[in-house]
C-alpha cells in the first residue's frame, strides 16, 4: 500500500517535471535570411495510396527551389509507388530524385541510408510518405534552427487526424502525450522520443556519427536510436520545434489489430535504447498502470483496496489530464479532450495488451519480420 502511493508521488513528480519543461521551450524565429541547402528524404515501401498527396503538399512549400532537392526511396515496393512517384515529377518537370533501393538492402533504415548518401543537401530532413502538412513555411521551419551552430537536430511534432470513431481518438489523445514527452525530455536534457516522419539534422553531423547511426539490428527505431546517437556525441544539441508551421499530419491506425501491430513494432526497441531516462520513463509508465489494474481487481476481493483504487485512479487522472490539456491546448486541439475519459479508462488494458504482444509477437513492418542488411 506505502509502495503504491510512493509510486504515484514519483510518477507525479517526473510528470509535473515534464510539464514545466514543455512549458519552457522558446520557439524560435523562422529566419528570413538563413536559407541552408535542404535534401528532403522520403523512404516509401506499398504507399501508393498516399504518397501523391504526400509530394503534391510538398511541392508548395515555400522555400527556395535551388536550395532544395527531394528523395524519394523506393524500397521495394509491391504496388505503383515508383511509377506514381516518377510520372508525378516527370509530369511538372520537377527535378527531383526517385531511387530504387538497391536488391541486397530492404527496410526503412536502409531507404534513409541510401538517401542520405546519394543527397547534396547540408541540412537533411526525413519525412514518412504517408504524411502532409498544413503550412507552405514547413521546410523554412525546420531548417531555420540551424541557423544556431549549436543545434544539430531538429524535432518537429506530429499529428494524428482521423476518422470519428474510438480507436482514432484514443490514438491522437495518446499522440499528444507523446509529443509533450517527447518536446519536455529534450528541453530537460534527457531527449526520449522523436519520430523520423518529422526530423531534421546536420548531414556532416550524420557523417560523423560513423557506422550504423540507425542500428540495423532491429526493424524498428530508426528514430530514436539517430536521436540517442546525436543526443550521446553531440550534448545538448537536439531542439525540439514548439512551432505550428512546423507541425506535420498524419493517420492513425484503423484498427485495434492493427494498433497494436504497430505498437510491438514500438516496443521491440525498448531494451536496444543506451538511455537509463528512457528506460526510467517507461518502466514508471508501464508500473503505474499495472498498478490501477492490480488495486481494482484487489477491491473486487478486499474493501480496503476500493480507498487505494479511487486514489490513485484520481491522482493519475487529474495527472495525466493537466499533460494532455497543455499538449491539446498548444496545438489547437482541446475539442479531443472529450474523448480523454473513455481514454484514460481503457488505458491500463491497452498497456498491458501491448506489452503480452510484446513478449509474444514478433515485430512486422510492411509484411517483413527482419528489416536490415539481407
Amino acid at each position: 500500500m506505502i509502495v503504491m502511493f510512493g509510486l504515484m508521488l514519483l510518477y507525479a513528480i517526473v510528470m509535473l517535471t515534464l510539464a514545466i519543461g514543455w512549458a519552457r521551450i522558446k520557439t524560435l524565429p523562422l529566419s528570413e535570411k538563413y536559407f541552408p541547402f535542404v535534401s528532403i528524404i522520403i523512404p516509401a515501401r506499398n504507399e501508393e495510396n498516399n504518397i501523391l498527396a504526400c509530394l503534391a503538399n510538398l511541392i508548395q512549400q515555400n522555400y527556395p527551389k535551388e536550395k532544395l532537392e527531394i528523395i524519394v526511396v523506393n524500397d521495394h515496393s509491391e504496388d505503383e509507388t515508383f511509377q506514381l512517384t516518377h510520372t508525378f515529377f516527370k509530369s511538372l518537370n520537377y527535378d527531383a530524385k526517385v531511387l530504387d533501393l538497391p536488391a541486397h538492402l530492404s527496410g526503412k533504415k536502409a531507404a534513409l541510408s541510401f538517401g542520405i548518401e546519394n543527397s547534396i543537401g547540408e541540412i537533411i530532413i526525413t519525412r514518412d510518405a504517408d504524411t502532409i502538412c498544413d503550412s507552405t513555411q514547413w521546410i523554412l521551419s525546420m531548417s531555420s534552427p540551424f541557423h544556431h551552430k549549436q543545434i544539430n537536430m531538429v524535432i518537429g511534432p506530429v499529428l494524428l487526424s482521423g476518422t470519428n470513431n474510438f480507436i482514432a481518438k484514443f490514438q491522437e489523445i495518446e499522440n499528444l502525450g507523446l509529443q509533450l514527452i517527447a518536446g519536455a525530455t529534450i528541453q530537460i536534457g534527457n531527449p526520449v522520443l522523436s519520430s523520423g516522419a518529422n526530423l531534421a539534422f546536420r548531414k556532416k553531423s550524420f557523417l560523423a556519427a560513423g557506422d550504423d547511426v540507425y542500428f540495423s539490428k532491429i526493424a524498428s527505431g530508426d528514430d530514436i536510436f539517430i536521436m540517442n546517437k546525436f543526443h550521446q556525441l553531440f550534448p545538448q544539441s537536439i531542439y525540439f520545434s514548439k512551432n505550428k508551421e512546423s507541425e506535420i499530419i498524419t493517420t492513425p491506425c484503423t484498427s485495434l489489430g492493427s494498433l497494436l501491430e504497430q505498437r510491438v513494432r514500438w516496443a521491440s526497441k525498448f531494451f536496444f535504447v543506451n538511455n537509463s531516462f528512457h528506460y526510467f520513463i517507461g518502466v514508471i509508465t508501464a508500473i503505474m498502470n499495472f498498478s490501477l489494474l492490480f488495486s481494482l481487481i484487489s477491491s473486487c476481493f478486499f474493501m480496503e483496496w476500493c480507498y487505494i483504487f479511487v486514489v490513485l485512479t484520481f491522482s493519475r487522472f487529474v495527472i495525466d489530464f493537466l499533460l494532455v490539456f497543455l499538449s491539446a491546448s498548444f496545438f489547437g486541439k482541446t475539442r479531443l479532450l472529450r474523448w480523454f475519459l473513455p481514454s484514460f479508462v481503457v488505458n491500463p488494458f491497452y498497456v498491458s495488451l501491448v506489452v503480452a504482444f510484446s513478449i509474444i509477437k514478433k515485430p512486422v513492418w510492411k509484411g517483413r519480420k527482419k528489416v536490415g542488411k539481407e
